[in-house]
């Protein structure tokens, strides 16, 4: 009986993290490469049907709304329900949504206008299942297992998203935008499938936080279920009560602003700057992506090796000096050695963001008790991306009166002188263990 007991916990320790994990991150997988795939089918359809960059553009816009707003509303009320059940209804949610699109589309019954207020409705779906996911995670990992489940998460998630955007222009050049919705559907009706199974067995708010993330139920609890507005109160009142969680807040919205002015001002840089086409663009993008996708994977293992303050700080200078190289490259416009050194400056770019992307989201884990998860996942999501848009103002509004080399350095430039005070006021030593 002690040997089976011995040759249970080997094969189980020999198994990568448990059947749910595996189950919740293959459903994960489905739903980022329909989000790709529903990304640029929309901004393909709506510049298709109305034949306006504007409305193309305000579509993208639309998709900010609801995360920035409703988002933290929605943790609140996701708190009190079964994560499973949410992830579950929004992805069945998303499966009708497209299937409707596909519907109206067939009939020639969709204008742009009504395809804009198909894509809101998509956004709400997901300002609710952003908090649940958040929530769900740490019931399904122990906790030496958070590192390398959020790198599996973070690194496959990337790789599904290149996926269903490379099999999006290949099914809508093939087959026609009618397939590629039909496949978008059936990628969310797969993913709700995947979790119908999934067995939880309570465990969906069970585990506790580590160190300044623990908290003490307050009179009464137990006794009675808050309300929404207590909920959405407490969630509020924890967040301000924890200078590393504050923190924390502040470095994902700063990693989205620093994002932002490349996503911006890239395609001005290789035709303005560096009198490129989009090859140049492509080789950018792709080389980023690939960093990004390296970043997460090799995060758990950077993070046994550096500690989590100077980690940070060294991918604040790399962001900043990316920026700072970028523009400089332009002494290299015309020349051969333009393609390797915009390659090697975007690959580490995207490897820092990468990392830190993983070694935040695992520092959130560790902060916020389970029960409080879905409320924080959706006020830092609201905070982080509403950096997006707000950053977006401030290039626009420099772009009138700086050339677009200047913008890069001086984005540089901010970006690693707040990373240096940060660490040289000790701020980033909070987020240690």
């Amino acid at each position: 009986m002690g040997k089976d007991r011995k040759k249970s916990a080997r094969d189980k320790r020999a198994v990568p993290f448990g059947r749910e994990f595996r189950q919740y991150l293959v459903s994960y997988l489905l739903d980022r490469a329909g989000d790709a795939l529903d990304t640029l089918i929309v901004s393909w359809l709506v510049y298709r049907l109305s034949g306006s960059a504007a409305l193309s553009a305000l579509a993208v816009g639309v998709n900010y709304l609801p995360s920035i707003f409703l988002q933290p509303l929605a943790g609140a009320w996701v708190e009190r329900r079964s994560k499973k059940a949410v992830l579950i209804g929004m992805n069945l949610g998303r499966c009708s949504l497209a299937l409707l699109t596909l519907f109206l589309y067939t009939a020639g019954a969709l204008p742009a206008q009504l395809l804009v207020a198909l894509t809101f409705c998509v956004s709400v779906l997901e300002a609710f299942r952003w908090p649940a996911t958040g929530s769900l995670l740490p019931a399904l990992l122990a906790r030496e297992e958070y590192d390398r489940g959020v790198a599996c998460q973070q690194a496959g998630g990337r790789i599904a998203e290149l996926a269903g955007a490379g099999l999006s222009g290949i099914v809508i050049a093939r087959a026609g935008i009618g397939a590629a919705l039909l496949l978008d559907g059936l990628a969310f009706l797969g993913s709700a499938a995947l979790l119908a199974p999934m067995r939880l067995d309570g465990r969906e708010s069970v585990r506790e936080a580590d160190g300044e993330g623990k908290r003490t139920p307050g009179p009464g609890e137990g006794k009675r279920t808050p309300g929404f507005g207590e909920l959405l109160a407490e969630g509020l009142r924890f967040l301000r009560s924890s200078d590393s969680l504050l923190l924390l807040v502040f470095l994902c919205a700063l990693l989205n602003a620093a994002l932002t002015p490349l996503n911006a001002l890239q395609a001005a840089l290789v035709q303005e700057v560096y009198h490129e086409g989009s090859e140049t663009l492509s080789l950018l993008s792709g080389t980023l992506s690939a960093g990004m996708l390296a970043g997460a994977a090799l995060s758990p293992a950077l993070g046994k090796k550096i500690s989590v303050d100077r980690a940070l700080l060294g991918c604040g200078i790399l962001n900043g000096g990316f920026y700072v190289a970028m523009a400089a490259l332009r002494g290299l416009a015309g020349s051969a050695a333009l393609y390797p050194a915009v390659g090697t400056a975007s690959a580490l770019f995207g490897l820092s963001v990468g990392f830190l992307n993983a070694s935040l989201a695992v520092r959130l884990m560790r902060l916020v008790p389970a029960e409080l998860m879905a409320r924080m996942t959706g006020l830092l999501n609201a905070a982080s991306i509403a950096a997006m848009p707000l950053t977006s103002f401030a290039v626009a509004a420099g772009a009138k009166k700086l050339s677009v080399t200047a913008l890069f350095t001086l984005t540089g430039v901010l970006l690693m002188l707040v990373m240096t005070v940060l660490y040289a006021f000790g701020c980033l030593r909070r987020l240690r263990e």
